[in-house]
């Protein structure tokens, strides 16, 4: 679990390695909300350097470092970015989540 104030800026690690990922597996971030269906934030394709944000993610706060890693970075934390964020790698249609962090706001 990671506690965040607002307008935080927060990195999120990944346990896998990109170099060691075989390129048939993409890599991805998710984000889940209590009582809801994960939602992809970005993928990675190819050969895992390239990668895509989904729309609602897309709005710069959001960003990967691809440089061995996968972790993702979310700048100026809002209240909406509370929840449950998973990292996996996508083999054909199966998603296998390795690491992930629970992400709430500090009560003061």
């Amino acid at each position: 679990m990671k506690t965040v104030k607002h307008e935080d800026n927060i990195t999120i690690k990944c346990d896998l390695n990109m170099a060691e990922e075989n390129t048939n597996n993409d890599l991805a971030w998710y984000k889940q909300n209590f009582g809801k269906l994960p939602e992809n934030i970005v993928r990675s394709f190819g050969d895992n350097k390239k990668y895509r944000f989904e729309p609602a993610f897309n709005s710069g706060r959001f960003s990967i470092n691809v440089d061995g890693v996968f972790d993702l970075s979310i700048n100026e934390i809002k209240e909406d970015d509370v929840g449950t964020y998973l990292c996996g790698k996508i083999s054909t249609s199966i998603i296998e989540f390795v690491s992930g962090a629970l992400l709430m706001f500090e009560v003061f």
